[in-house]
């Protein structure tokens, strides 16, 4: 309890203000190590999959987070989505009280991930990785 108490702490005005808690979809693609984090349930994950050869996924519905918080990685940056940002909030404040620091909410949820997974945008990428 004392994690999520300081975790808290951090979390003023300053730290919302400059948007301390979120990335966009974009952002994440575009650093290295990153993982994305998918807390949708299983049958949201059938109907639409992010499975990206260039960048990890984890699926970890929401419900199942207290029991497999140690798979997610604390050295490299973790966004976190859902179809809305509402479970992706949840986690947000349960993985900062468990000691992750480099975890944000993937703004705009499934929605602006898959915005970003167009073929223009992900040509764009694969040609500046060359």
């Amino acid at each position: 309890m004392q994690l999520l108490d300081d975790a808290l702490k951090e979390m003023d005005f300053e730290f919302f203000g400059n948007a301390l808690h979120k990335t966009t979809p974009g952002e994440l693609l575009g650093t290295p190590g990153a993982v994305f984090l998918d807390l949708r349930s299983k049958v949201e994950k059938q109907i639409l999959s992010f499975e990206m050869p260039w960048i990890r996924c984890l699926h970890i519905p929401l419900h199942e987070l207290p029991a497999r918080w140690q798979e997610v990685p604390k050295d490299h940056p973790v966004g976190l989505f859902c179809s809305s940002d509402n479970r992706a909030a949840i986690a947000f404040a349960y993985l900062r009280g468990r000691g992750y620091s480099a975890v944000r909410i993937i703004s705009g949820g499934s929605e602006g991930l898959v915005a970003e997974l167009k073929p223009g945008k992900i040509l764009k990428r694969l040609v500046a990785k060359d």
